[in-house]
């Protein structure tokens, strides 16, 4: 019995110190993951150096005689977090990657993943229950759990309490985020609309430009540098190739990257082509490494926000077309859904009349 209580608690450290690595192998990705599952980006940046060095401070927690039922509560914590973060994505019909526990590259998440969680906690709770208590472990590995019925009583009331802790932040992250695109999305209509927003609400003069787009003026022009390194303009897309569909993402933005994935593969009902240009910012890089399926001459690359601004786009993923005739055709469609119906609304990408010069500026 022995034995294998040591055995369990050495490979529950390598699944923790496996997950770690692999997470500091792919910090970029796993800042995505972290997105994916409703963290707000400015932590899920550092959370991708803090996650993986908890985990190995997890790893030696266990194995290490000096606090080792302070490591085996802290790893259940966090698989009761991992698993309940899990179970709420997918039972939303999302299927974010992540390099989670026993992986060794970042993959979409599964039921399969929840019950790989979920037999990796009873193996923690099985090593605070007593059973490591025996003194053939304490002879190998340290004493990995000390003191009677009450220390082992209060260890599990712990875990539980931290696994609750967990699923209420992310729980709260996630309703946050959804609240602050909807709010966002709002605000975008009622500018539309010429409408300005409640005194409580801060200006939307610091997130657009002050004029307002209405559908039928001349676009705004632009000039922007493609990830191919060739600086091209908005009337040198309209000239080559008509009415453009201006889809605009970020390269650090997991919604977007989904959405441009499914692109690749969308038809519009009446079979006429699309022709869609992608507004990104940040370096060539880490956009043609995001977006490796789109051609890299269509994507550009904006200064800032400058070019969202001219258009007035608040949020990533959004979408508006442009006509033949240089014309705006369309508001601002915000989230997957509304650029699919964006995408396959009809006339839209048929621009009539007398070309028009794009706005300046």
């Amino acid at each position: 019995m022995d034995i294998l209580i040591v055995l369990g608690g050495w490979f529950l450290a390598g699944v923790f110190a496996l997950a770690a690595w692999s997470k500091l192998a792919e910090p970029d990705a796993t800042a995505q993951a972290l997105r994916s599952f409703g963290v707000p980006a400015a932590l899920a940046r550092s959370g991708a150096w803090v996650l993986p060095l908890l985990e190995f401070a997890v790893a030696l927690l266990v194995v290490l005689p000096w606090a080792p039922a302070l490591g085996i509560a802290l790893a259940a914590g966090l698989l009761a977090v991992f698993a309940a973060a899990m179970a709420v994505q997918l039972a939303q019909g999302n299927k974010p990657s992540c390099n989670c526990f026993g992986q060794t590259r970042s993959q979409p998440i599964s039921w399969a993943s929840v019950a790989r969680n979920g037999l990796l906690v009873a193996l923690a709770a099985w090593l605070l229950s007593g059973a490591l208590a025996a003194e053939g472990a304490a002879s190998l590995t340290g004493t990995l759990v000390s003191g009677g019925r009450g220390q082992v009583l209060l260890s599990t009331v712990l875990v539980l309490a931290v696994g609750l802790l967990g699923w209420l932040v992310l729980h709260l992250a996630r309703q946050q985020g959804r609240l602050l695109l909807k709010i966002d999305h709002l605000e975008l209509r009622l500018q539309s609309l010429g409408i300005e927003p409640a005194g409580g609400v801060p200006s939307l003069e610091t997130l657009v430009s002050n004029q307002v787009l209405h559908v039928g003026q001349a676009a705004p022009a632009f000039a922007a540098t493609t990830v191919a390194g060739n600086t091209r303009t908005l009337a040198d897309y309209v000239a080559q190739s008509g009415s453009q569909l201006l889809v605009f993402v970020g390269p650090q933005c997991a919604p977007c990257h989904e959405v441009m994935k499914e692109m690749a593969s969308w038809r519009r009902q009446d079979n006429e082509p699309v022709h869609w240009l992608t507004i990104s910012s940040g370096s060539a890089e880490s956009n043609r490494t995001t977006f490796n399926n789109l051609a890299p001459d269509r994507v550009v690359l904006q200064s800032g926000q400058d070019i969202n601004q001219l258009f007035g786009v608040i949020a990533t993923p959004s979408a508006l077309w442009v006509g033949a005739d240089g014309r705006i055709l369309s508001t601002v469609a915000v989230g997957r859904d509304a650029i699919r119906a964006l995408y396959d609304a009809p006339v839209l990408t048929h621009g009539e009349g007398r070309a028009l010069p794009l706005a300046s500026a």
